[in-house]
């Protein structure tokens, strides 16, 4: 299984272990934007171990598209050589709240306006917590039938949250609200490019603003961001374009204006018909989001 993208630990201590590894703050990578210093010094964001990249950096008679793989001549597991969407799997309460407390899993009960308070979001006691109003249940997925369904506190509440460390947060498990079995992050991203028709359950999509229209100025009149979107024909239905559908004022709370266009945009919500289009519409502040350009290379490669 290839891999898009892969972690730069510059200095790594001797000895380190492929776990000691994967708890490191490296940079997430993609086969473009690796460059030749890093060659030595590339590994898997899921399990820790040495990847490479191919075709070799400098290899100028290469023409497939570059990825990433682990080293064949080392065997063990890794989740992300499975060509299914790999699932956290859990045995109990406690294996959850250790990778809530380390941040490598985070639950949303819901997108929320109120948003945590950045200082206090790693705080143990918001953590363990499980009476409070951020709390919600999740299913543990263990091997075999027993299963439970515990309270577990929300660690986020708002797509700018999620994009503000778009590049860690591309690989930690997330439980979107509604939602028991965590996924990548990564494998939870929709390309509103790839959507062909109506779909009531909500997910996280992501396309680029091409233009910004208007029907008029008033802060009740309707406002569609066009996102990137090839009109085409599918399930005999013609399918014209693709938006965020919103209003003047509601754009303006989001922060979202003319200027942006070109930038990504992430929403979360249900996909509607917008006359011979589709869009997502009645979005939230908290469910709308514009990516930091320098993260754009990540949305590039996916």
């Amino acid at each position: 299984m290839t891999l898009k993208h892969a972690k730069y630990c510059k200095d790594v201590p001797s000895g380190s272990s492929p776990n000691d590894i994967k708890q490191l703050a490296g940079t997430l990578v993609t086969p473009e934007t690796m460059t030749v210093d890093m060659s030595n010094h590339i590994y898997c964001p899921e399990c820790g171990f040495p990847v490479f990249r191919s075709p070799r950096l400098g290899n100028q008679q290469a023409i497939r598209q570059p990825f990433f793989s682990h080293k064949p001549d080392v065997q063990h597991e890794c989740e992300l050589k499975s060509k299914s969407i790999p699932i956290r799997r859990y045995n109990d309460k406690n294996e959850v709240l250790k990778d809530i407390e380390t941040g490598s899993l985070v639950i949303i009960h819901e997108f929320s306006d109120d948003e945590i308070d950045e200082k206090s979001k790693n705080s143990s006691q918001h953590f363990v917590q499980s009476g409070n109003s951020n709390s919600r249940n999740l299913k543990l997925v263990g091997k075999g039938k027993n299963k439970e369904v515990n309270s577990f506190p929300s660690s986020m509440t708002s797509l700018k949250t999620i994009c503000r460390h778009f590049d860690e947060n591309l690989t930690k498990w997330f439980v979107l609200p509604e939602e028991h079995a965590p996924k990548k992050l990564v494998h939870l991203l929709v390309n509103v490019e790839s959507i062909e028709a109506i779909d009531l359950e909500k997910s996280i999509c992501y396309g680029r603003i091409t233009k910004v229209e208007r029907s008029g100025t008033r802060d009740d009149n309707v406002v569609n961001f066009h996102l990137a979107y090839e009109r085409r024909v599918a399930n005999k239905q013609t399918i014209a374009d693709f938006t965020l559908r919103t209003t003047n004022i509601q754009a303006y709370r989001m922060g979202l204006n003319d200027s942006c266009v070109g930038h990504y945009l992430l929403m979360y919500g249900s996909i509607q018909e917008r006359g011979i289009g589709l869009c997502i519409w009645d979005a939230k502040k908290s469910e709308v989001a514009l990516l930091p350009q320098k993260y754009d290379y990540l949305l590039d490669t996916l």
